[in-house]
């Protein structure tokens, strides 16, 4: 069982270049179960998975991400506490041809991850 079962994107707007989502985990996904045992936590690469789903949504099509100038994981996502977060940011098309994404991962005041990349169409 891959990340595909580990969260769901629910109710993604996006206006302009800005866009916000609920993010919703299943804590009792087999992840958790070596992520770890007793005390789950989302896993850093789900929340750069989220980020890139979330731009694959908006651009309609399948991007990869080239680079990535900041990624910060700033608190970690127990999904028992927090089963549903809010992700929100901006996506653009830069004049190279280039989608840049950045976004945050938050419930309320706790911010938990920030990223900022750039991705192309694959």
């Amino acid at each position: 069982m891959g990340l595909d079962t580990l969260y769901e994107i629910r109710d993604l707007e996006f206006t302009g270049d800005t866009f916000s989502a609920s993010v919703r985990f299943d804590p009792s996904h087999p992840v958790f179960a070596g992520h770890f045992p007793g005390q789950p936590v989302v896993p850093g690469v789900a929340l750069i998975r989220i980020a890139g789903d979330i731009a694959n949504r908006i651009a309609g099509t399948e991007l990869r991400l080239k680079e990535s100038s900041n990624i910060k994981f700033l608190q970690l996502i127990n999904p028992e506490e927090h089963h549903q977060v809010q992700a929100i940011g901006s996506f653009s098309l830069d004049d190279s041809g280039n989608f840049r994404l950045s976004a945050e991962i938050r419930k309320d005041d706790r911010l938990f991850f920030l990223f900022r990349g750039n991705y192309a169409a694959s």
